[in-house]
């Protein structure tokens, strides 16, 4: 599998979800760093039909990053989409005591570990067309 393939699938949606915290959530670390660093910029906040963008897309779009980045680590398309799964329960359940900031969802857990199990079998196709180890 090319590299540029795998890096593309890595970065691009970390990009984009944090494009996500940018322009809709305000509450975010990530979008109070780019306010401070541009003054001007506008958050488009909650337009009609942007629920599940600012609720559950960044989250399967980290998750997703996250499984082809252990898979790329381990060479194993399923422990790549079991760590993205995994870590996902993890932050939830952390929000869940209240040892991390957020709230808990289990929509968040179901839509992570979708996310991740969706990565890992076009890792494993594209993997298999190629004959090729994943590193």
């Amino acid at each position: 599998m090319k590299r540029s393939f795998r890096l593309l699938n890595i970065l691009l949606p970390l990009a984009a979800g944090a494009a996500v915290y940018v322009f809709f959530r305000s509450d975010t670390y990530i979008a109070l760093v780019v306010r401070a660093l541009l003054p001007g910029m506008e958050n488009v906040g909650t337009l009609p039909g942007t629920a599940f963008l600012r609720n559950y897309a960044c989250d399967m779009l980290w998750a997703w990053a996250l499984c082809f980045a252990c898979s790329w680590v381990l060479d194993l398309p399923a422990a790549g989409a079991l760590c993205a799964a995994a870590l996902g329960a993890l932050m939830e359940l952390l929000q869940l005591r209240g040892l991390m900031g957020g709230t808990f969802d289990l929509w968040d857990i179901i839509l992570e570990a979708l996310s991740a199990f969706c990565a890992s079998l076009i890792i494993y196709l594209k993997r298999g067309k190629s004959n090729e180890k994943y590193l």
